[in-house]
């Protein structure tokens, strides 16, 4: 199977095009994060990270998925909460039944 990816990979052989986009606000990602369930499992399993100061690990990870944008843009700033991303999903789900 041909792997599906964005401009982000251009040597990988018989590549597709991404088929999953979504348009966000840095703050609709943070709350995207928010939906998954390891997510949930790893606040289950380390309460005390919901306690940290400097927010939890989801909030972390945004922070400082933000500050690589960033810099890999060549700003000084991080990007405000509402400034719009697009955000891709290099995957394909195949769906099959019994025959």
């Amino acid at each position: 199977m041909s792997p599906y990816r964005g401009s982000h990979y251009p040597d990988l052989p018989n590549a597709r095009p991404v088929i999953l986009r979504k348009r966000l606000t840095w703050e609709e990602l943070l709350g995207y994060f928010r939906t998954w369930s390891p997510l949930h499992t790893f606040h289950e399993k380390y309460p005390e990270d919901l306690q940290r100061e400097d927010g939890d690990i989801a909030v972390r990870f945004w922070r400082k998925l933000k500050e690589e944008v960033a810099r890999s843009e060549g700003k000084e700033t991080v990007p405000n909460d509402e400034d719009t991303i697009d955000i891709e999903w290099p995957l394909a789900l195949l769906l099959a039944r019994k025959a």
